[in-house]
């Protein structure tokens, strides 16, 4: 039996899971302390939960030439992601497993790279799947080198694809890309540098 699910109710989906995750940071918590050795899988969260946004910028400077204006929404998206993580972190204010800082949801390089990988889908670009795969991966390197809880990973991802349909249903020339006629990549740019 497959399941098909439309625009809407994915939607409402990633609305429930991040409120379910916004609910979690408000229960009592322990610190939590997690001494992972520097070798093996540790030592491949720590390099992707440090260098992750590499592979971003190398994935969308390499597709810059193919499709500047599905790019350049992508960079809008990310930006608008920024903006709401930070106003988050600032009204939330959870502490970190270590209890260090009060910042911890939600988790910044899970909605990063949510947002990138559903820019991308959005985008209808190719290795789509790929950057999804990567977006999980970011999340669950942030957990186990012990940067957040798992709630705040998956308000992350929650936030990396609402932001997403947000932008693209809100930015204007998002909006006359989809209503015009002829290759929608070649009339995103244009519009883009008309509106600009």
């Amino acid at each position: 039996m497959v399941i098909v699910l439309t625009r809407r109710q994915v939607n409402l989906l990633g609305f429930l899971f991040f409120v379910w995750a916004l609910l979690f940071c408000f229960l009592p918590k322990k610190p939590v302390v997690v001494e992972a050795p520097r070798t093996g899988v540790f030592a491949i969260c720590r390099l992707i939960s440090k260098h992750y946004w590499l592979a971003m910028v190398a994935g969308a400077a390499a597709y810059w030439r193919k499709n500047p204006g599905a790019v350049t929404l992508m960079a809008v998206t990310l930006v608008v992601n920024q903006i709401t993580l930070e106003a988050l972190k600032i009204l939330v204010r959870e502490p970190r497993p270590d209890f260090t800082n009060k910042d911890s949801f939600p988790s910044g390089h899970s909605a990063a790279a949510a947002a990138f990988a559903f820019s991308w889908i959005r985008a209808r670009l190719p290795l789509g799947t790929l950057w999804l795969a990567f977006s999980v991966l970011v999340g669950l390197s942030r957990i186990l080198v012990g940067a957040h809880w798992i709630h705040d990973v998956v308000g992350g991802w929650a936030l990396g694809y609402l932001i997403t349909e947000a932008t693209y249903r809100m930015v204007p020339f998002a909006k006359k890309a989809q209503r015009g006629s002829g290759d929608p990549e070649t009339r995103l740019w244009g519009i883009f540098r008309r509106w600009t």
